[in-house]
């Protein structure tokens, strides 16, 4: 084009005008790529980086339909970060008959737009077109690496000083035309029984099933092998695991080609299941979780999170990891019969051999020494980075209290015993828990959260700094020689021995992000 060769921009280096582009908002950006089409080709490859290598949408027509647009462009070989949000339209307030009548045309159009999206959502998820839409999406993007689900916005987007987040496709939209900002489910603690947060929870657990399915229908194609959800508001419940005997077929191939796993667990991922465990008849807290769990046996990566957990809700689950493959349960012991009314119950998945776990990530839990040390003695082979995250040991002896044993420091030390070959370390907010004297063991554990806790500090030689620090991360290729350094710069800030006896102490400030989770 003859505009081409009057545009005074393409006299800039690409460098000094990539440097000066930085500082111009979104708007402003879009303005400047359409100066011409030689400025446009120059910037397309900043531009593409910074807008479609992540990108996130929510089940709605709007967005996923954008997502279709896009898997069709140019843009699609550039999408390597897929993430599906789970907010949605809220349902519209019941208006009171005075107010049947608006005299504000503004205000009529919100609320009818409101109710149209609401509307159009429903017959979304209730007719499959949702389903349609992500399959056909993920079967034209030929380099996605990672599908994500998140019940949150992250920040970073630095162009726009009034709002620095990346909203879902449409999210904006929905607020500018409505006034009203979208649902994102909520439910947490051991408030499960109301209305709202079942119909929440059941939300929660079809978009995730949904998304395996589109994952699965699009695998012959295309298929990412990184799932991670990452929830701060919700969890996932017992009923997102629950793949139906129909579905397994679409599902199961994407489960078992899956490397990396990231799962953010809390009360309502761990319900009870009568279990038939060798003629014994007994509950099982997330037996459909830990049957999810046994179809991805290639895992290179796996992060559990639990959020707001019992110490008991989830020892099933942990126990679970550290058997062998050899003495999982359902195995049939010789001398029992099995009759046709014992099939019907289920028996615990076979664990995995899981032979190619290199990284582990734990966090938000409260477990004993003994058993953490088991599990990553039932991933030695393969472990090399283990990350630990509002981790918290819990002891029943009241003697390691008064001798003031430090329990992390223990820990490692049995780990560098134990040979074991890792390469990196990544460790923040530690603490540990003791029974104290005047109160039982069974009273300890249900106040387990509400007893006094010592955080694990950790002393950096190459800082000056007073503030206290309580996050670390070690690397290194050596680590039975080189643990020394770590194991010495934990400690414990003890309170006075008057105070040992007392609920006093104050745990640190800790966000609630997950482990690493950007």
């Amino acid at each position: 084009m003859e505009v081409d060769n009057m545009s005074p921009f393409l006299d800039i280096p690409l460098e000094v005008l990539l440097q000066i582009s930085s500082y111009l908002t979104t708007s402003d950006y879009g303005n400047l790529r359409h100066v011409c089409r030689r400025l446009e080709v120059s910037l397309l490859q900043s531009f593409t980086h910074e807008f479609f290598t992540k990108r996130q949408f929510m089940i709605s027509e709007f967005s996923l339909g954008a997502l279709v647009d896009i898997s069709k462009s140019r843009f699609a070989p550039s999408l390597s970060h897929l993430i599906i949000s789970i907010e949605r339209p809220p349902i519209p307030p019941s208006l009171p008959v005075h107010m049947q009548v608006f005299s504000d045309l503004e205000q009529a159009l919100r609320y009818n737009k409101m109710r149209e999206e609401h509307m159009s959502h429903q017959a979304l998820i209730t007719t499959g077109r949702d389903l349609q839409l992500l399959t056909e999406a993920l079967c034209n993007l030929p380099n996605l690496e990672t599908i994500g689900l998140r019940d949150f916005n992250s920040s970073g987007r630095y162009r726009d000083e009034t709002d620095n987040t990346w909203h879902a496709y449409g999210a904006p939209t929905f607020f500018r035309e409505t006034n009203f900002p979208l649902d994102q489910p909520r439910f947490g603690g051991r408030h499960l029984d109301s209305s709202l947060v079942e119909s929440r929870i059941q939300y929660v657990s079809y978009v995730f099933l949904m998304m395996l399915r589109a994952l699965g229908k699009a695998k012959e194609t295309h298929s990412p092998t990184q799932l991670e959800v990452i929830l701060r508001n919700c969890h996932l419940p017992s009923l997102a695991f629950n793949v139906p005997r129909y579905l397994e077929s679409t599902i199961t191939p994407f489960l078992k080609d899956l490397q990396t796993l990231f799962l953010d667990l809390g009360p309502a991922s761990f319900s009870t299941l009568v279990i038939n465990n060798g003629g014994n008849y007994q509950g099982y807290l997330g037996l459909t979780l830990v049957t999810f769990l046994s179809k991805t046996t290639s895992l290179k990566h796996l992060r559990l999170n639990f959020r707001s957990c019992a110490k008991d809700e989830t020892r099933d689950l942990l126990l679970w990891l550290i058997r062998t493959p050899e003495s999982s349960g359902g195995s049939k012991h010789q001398g029992v019969e099995v009759n046709k009314m014992q099939e019907k119950l289920p028996r615990i998945p076979q664990t995995p051999a899981f032979q190619h776990l290199k990284e582990l990530e734990i966090g938000m839990i409260t477990i004993e020494p003994s058993l953490l040390l088991n599990i990553y003695k039932r991933f030695k082979p393969s472990l090399r980075i283990i990350s630990l995250h509002k981790v918290t040991f819990s002891i029943e002896s009241q003697n390691q209290v008064a001798d003031r044993v430090n329990l992390w420091a223990s820990f490692f030390g049995q780990m560098a015993k134990l040979k074991f070959n890792l390469s990196d370390i990544r460790l923040s907010f530690l603490k540990q828990i003791h029974s104290m004297p005047g109160y039982s063991i069974e009273f300890f554990l249900k106040q387990i959260h509400s007893m006094p806790g010592y955080s694990i500090e950790f002393k950096d030689k190459n800082k000056n700094s007073s503030a206290p620090n309580y996050g670390t991360t070690w690397t290194g290729n050596d680590f039975e020689r080189s643990s020394g350094e770590l194991i010495d710069s934990m400690f414990i800030n003890w309170p006075p021995d008057q105070d040992m006896q007392e609920d006093s102490y104050t745990s640190p400030s800790e966000d609630d992000d997950d482990i690493d989770d950007e």
